[in-house]
Formats: C-alpha cells, structure tokens, sequence
C-alpha cells in the first residue's frame, strides 16, 4: 500500500483503419498479435488500436507526484490518468535538477519551495533533507531524460494510485 506513480508512452497503431501496405511495401499489418493470451481473447492485429509502454515507475515519490497534481491534474487528484506533454516532462527535469543544485547549498527551503513534499496515505517521507527526497529527484532525471531522448510520436499519460 502506498502512492505508486506511472508515466506511459501511448503508440497509436491504428488496428483497422491501417492501410494494407502501408509499411516496407508489406501487405496489410506488421504488428504480430499471437500465443494464448491474444487466442483466449481474440486479439488480432486488425483490433489493436494504441499500444500502451510503461516509460517511468516511481514509488512514494510524492514530490513528484505534488508536482504532477498541481500541473497536470488542475489541482484534482483522482487517480486518474492524463496527458502530460513533451515540454512539461522537460519543465520537471529542469525543475528537479534546480531543486538539487538547492539541495547541494544546503538551501532547503529553496528546494521545498521548488518541489515541495506532498502529503498523503502512505506517501512516504515529507522531509527534503532525507536521502530519499534527493534519490527520487535523480531517479525522476534519469527516466525521464530517457523518455526525452526517444524520437517517437506517442503520447504521454501520468497516473497514480494509493
């Protein structure tokens, strides 16, 4: 139990309405839909529509998850699930990474005033002088920057749950 957050990469793939050698010259679909989950389902290629990736999982990371409600939520936090664009991701990488700089001058009070703790049901630590508030914000860098650094078109959706 606890705030477990996740960031996904939707791909649009576009099941039906593809186009029969639209990719290489190949005819109909490329995407291989097979084994016994997509049997006992009836999964085929011609009914997937977005394919769903899990690009970024945090753990209790509640002031990322403050930052999420604030920008991305409106301020309503549901557990739901929202589209998060490209340029937001990088405005919290640059955020994180400033909020570490305060962190090294042991300006703490700046670092909570960028990225303040959030309280919650099991939200985990509240204090940005404890090793974890730090973890999280390089662990928040690293994921993140790997989701930048990818060339796709997909879109991008945050949702948590506790």
């Amino acid at each position: 139990m606890g705030l477990d957050m996740h960031l996904e990469a939707r791909h649009y793939y576009g099941g039906q309405w593809k186009e029969p050698g639209e990719f290489e010259g190949k005819k109909g679909h490329t995407l291989e839909i097979k084994g016994e989950f997509a049997e006992k389902n009836g999964l085929t290629a011609g009914k997937v529509k977005e394919i769903t990736e899990e690009v970024a999982y945090w753990r209790k990371a509640n002031a990322i998850h403050g930052w999420f409600v604030r920008n991305v939520y409106e301020d309503i936090d549901n557990c739901q699930s929202s589209w998060v664009r490209r340029s937001q991701l990088k405005e919290l990488v640059d955020l994180c990474k400033d909020t570490i700089l305060a962190l090294d001058a042991k300006n703490y009070a700046k670092a909570e005033r960028l990225l303040p703790p959030t309280e919650g049901f099991f939200f985990g630590q509240y204090d940005v002088k404890h090793e974890w508030y730090r973890e999280e914000l390089e662990e928040t860098i690293l994921q993140i920057e790997k989701v930048l650094k990818r060339e796709s078109d997909c879109s991008f959706y945050y949702s948590a749950s506790w």
